[in-house]
C-alpha cells in the first residue's frame, strides 16, 4: 500500500485519515490477497465519505445507487462514428428513476467499472427533460492505453481539478502489470466533465452542465456508455449519483424590514445604508412546461421584484413586481397601499380578491403568472407539465398609507440556489459592508452597490404615478445617516420591551426560526431607539407573523 502513504505530506487533515484509514484497510485485505487489488465495497465507501472533504456538499449516501450482478457488459466498438450522443443505438444504457429530491445548484455522477483502454469509451447522462451531459468524449487523449478498474470508481464533478479528456493520458499506478487511470485516492479518481461541445453530438441535442441538471431532478433519466473502437472490453458493475438533500416541506424565508433590515434567504442579516432602486429577489433557471398535442412546450421563467428606499431611514416605498415570461407587472407605493397591474393594454387597479395576472401566448397558453390573494399576498407561479400551477415563491407585504410598507419572501428551498438580488445574498468578493456602531448594540451596514438597480423606476417598468411619487419623498441630497437620534444603552433596553410586546413570545420550532425572530426583535429595537413611532413597530410584528 505504499502508493497511497505517498499522498500523504499533499493532503489534508481529513484525506490524511481517509487515507490512513484505506491503508489499514489493505493491510486487512494482504492477510488473504495482494494490497493493490483492494476490495471494491471499502474503497467505494471511503471515497463516498471523501467526498465532503472536497469542498462538495453532497450527502454521503447517494440518491440513487444501482448495482449490476452480473456486470452490465459494454458492446465493443460498437459507437464509432456517425454516432454520436445523445444516439443510444450501439451504447449500454441503463434507465433509472430519480427520487422525489429538492432541485440543487451541483450534482455528480460515480461509476464502478472495468474497461481496458479508457480512451475508447463514450459516457453521456441525459435527465427526464432530454437534456444532456457528455460526461466523456471518446479518443479525447493520446494514448489511451490505461485501463480503468472497478474497485477504483472514476467520480465526475465539476470542482474536480482533472479534466475527463486527460482520463487516459496520464497513469497514476498500475495494477497487475496494467497502467491505470485512477488509483486509491479519491483526488485520482475526480474527473471534471468535458466541456460543452455542439460538433461533437446531434444536432438539435440541448447541452447542459452536469450541475444544471440537478435543478429539477425528478423523472426518468439514462446514462449511457458506449466504447468507439475494438478490441478491448468493458463492463458496468455499479453507479452512484449524489445530489444535495434539503427538506422540500420546509420553506426558506428572507424580509425587508423596517430601516431597512435585510435578511437573507442564505441566513444573512444587515442594514441597508442607501436610498434608491435595488433589486430584491430575481428568480430564474427554471422553465414552464406543457403537453399540448403531443408536443412539450418549454418557456424560461425571470420573475424579479425591485424594492425602492427613501429618506434618511431608506424605509421602503414602493415595490415592483415583473414576469418578464409574460410581460407583465405588479405595483404598489406607500402612498396608498393599493396594488395596480400591467399588461399591453396598461395599468389598472387590481381587484382586492383573488386575482391571476397571466397573459396566454399565442396558442392561447398560460405559462408562467401572478396571482394577487388579498392586499397582502403575491404567489409566483408556472405551469407544470401536467397542467397545474407551481408554487415558486410567495410575497407578504404589510403597509400603511402615508408612511412605508415591509416584506417577507418564502419559497421552496429546492429552488433559492437560483435566487439573485439582496434576498438570494452576497456573491463572495463582492460584499459592499461597513459596520454601523451605536452604544450598546451594533448593526452591519451595507450599500449593497452590486443590486443597485441600473436603470429609473420607469425604464425598469414601473408607472409614471409612482414614479412622481418616489421623486417627491426621497432625499434630496442622496447621502443616508445611518444614526439619525442617539441611543444610549437603556433606550435601547426600552427599545426592546416595547417591540418583544408587539411581537409575542418568542416560537419554539427550531434554531433557525428562534434566530430570525430574535434578530427581527432587535431590528425593531433599533429602529424604535432611532426614531421610529409605534406604527413601525406595528408593521414590523405584523410582517413577522404574516403567513
Amino acid at each position: 500500500c505504499d502508493p497511497t502513504l505517498q499522498f500523504l505530506p499533499f493532503l489534508s487533515f481529513s484525506k490524511a485519515m481517509v487515507a490512513f484509514i484505506v491503508f489499514l484497510t489493505c493491510l486487512q485485505l494482504a492477510v488473504s490477497q495482494d494490497c493493490e487489488s483492494g476490495d471494491a465495497g471499502s474503497i467505494l465507501q471511503v471515497q463516498r465519505h471523501e467526498r465532503e472533504d472536497m469542498g462538495t456538499a453532497f450527502a454521503q449516501t447517494p440518491v440513487v445507487t444501482e448495482t449490476f450482478a452480473p456486470p452490465i457488459s459494454i458492446p465493443d466498438g460498437s459507437y464509432s462514428l456517425p454516432k454520436k450522443p445523445p444516439n443510444e443505438n450501439g451504447a449500454r444504457c441503463v434507465t433509472f428513476d430519480m427520487p422525489d429530491v429538492p432541485g440543487a445548484s451541483s450534482m455528480s455522477v460515480q461509476l464502478a467499472l472495468n474497461h481496458t483502454f479508457v480512451s475508447d469509451t463514450i459516457i453521456f447522462i441525459k435527465n427526464h427533460r432530454g437534456h444532456v451531459t457528455v460526461l466523456k468524449y471518446g479518443d479525447t487523449s493520446p494514448g489511451g492505453d490505461v485501463d480503468l478498474l472497478k474497485e477504483y470508481p472514476i467520480t465526475f464533478i465539476t470542482n474536480a481539478d482533472r479534466p475527463a479528456k486527460q482520463m487516459g493520458s496520464t497513469a497514476v499506478g498500475s495494477v497487475n502489470g496494467n497502467s491505470v487511470a485512477c488509483k486509491m485516492a479519491p483526488e485520482q479518481c475526480s474527473f471534471k466533465p468535458e466541456e460543452s461541445d455542439l460538433t461533437r453530438v446531434e444536432p438539435g441535442t440541448t447541452l447542459k452542465d452536469l450541475d444544471d441538471l440537478a435543478v429539477e431532478p425528478e423523472g426518468t433519466w439514462k446514462i449511457c456508455i458506449g466504447d468507439d473502437f475494438g478490441r478491448d472490453l468493458g463492463h458496468l458493475f455499479q453507479f452512484n449519483l449524489w445530489i444535495p438533500r434539503f427538506d422540500p416541506n420546509i420553506p426558506g424565508n428572507g424580509d425587508a424590514v423596517g430601516d431597512p433590515h435585510i435578511d437573507t434567504l442564505q441566513g444573512e442579516h444587515y442594514l441597508l445604508s442607501k436610498q434608491g432602486t435595488f433589486s430584491l429577489w430575481e428568480l430564474s433557471g427554471l422553465d414552464a412546461e406543457i403537453q399540448a398535442n403531443h408536443i412539450r412546450k418549454q418557456v424560461p421563467i425571470d420573475f424579479k421584484v425591485y424594492a425602492h428606499y427613501s429618506g434618511h431611514a431608506s424605509y421602503t416605498k414602493a415595490l415592483l413586481l415583473l414576469d418578464q415570461a409574460a410581460n407583465v407587472a405588479l405595483e404598489i407605493t406607500a402612498k396608498d397601499c393599493k396594488w395596480r397591474s400591467k399588461t399591453a393594454t396598461g395599468w389598472s387597479a387590481v381587484d382586492a380578491s383573488q386575482e391571476l395576472l397571466s397573459v396566454p401566448d399565442a396558442d392561447g397558453d398560460h405559462m408562467t403568472g401572478m396571482e394577487v390573494d388579498g392586499k397582502n399576498h403575491i404567489k409566483f407561479l408556472m405551469k407544470e407539465a401536467q397542467g397545474s400551477w407551481q408554487d415558486l415563491g410567495n410575497l407578504s407585504v404589510r403597509c400603511k398609507p402615508g408612511h412605508f410598507l415591509n416584506t417577507k419572501l418564502s419559497m421552496p428551498q429546492r429552488y433559492i440556489h437560483l435566487v439573485g438580488g439582496q434576498l438570494g445574498g452576497h456573491r463572495e468578493g463582492k460584499k459592499d459592508s461597513q459596520t454601523v456602531l451605536m452604544q450598546g448594540a451594533a448593526q452591519q451596514g451595507r450599500t449593497d452597490q452590486e443590486f443597485r438597480a441600473s436603470k429609473a423606476w420607469l425604464d425598469l417598468g414601473g408607472s409614471t404615478e409612482a414614479d412622481f411619487y418616489l421623486k417627491s419623498v426621497d432625499e434630496q441630497q442622496g447621502v443616508i445617516s445611518l444614526v439619525s437620534t442617539a441611543c444610549s444603552k437603556s433606550q435601547l433596553e426600552e427599545a426592546r420591551s416595547e417591540c418583544e410586546k408587539h411581537f409575542g413570545e418568542a416560537p419554539g420550532r427550531n434554531e433557525v426560526e428562534a434566530n430570525h425572530f430574535a434578530n427581527a426583535v432587535e431590528s425593531c429595537a433599533y429602529d424604535r431607539c432611532h426614531g421610529a413611532d409605534e406604527i413601525a413597530m406595528e408593521l414590523a410584528a405584523e410582517i413577522w407573523h404574516a403567513d
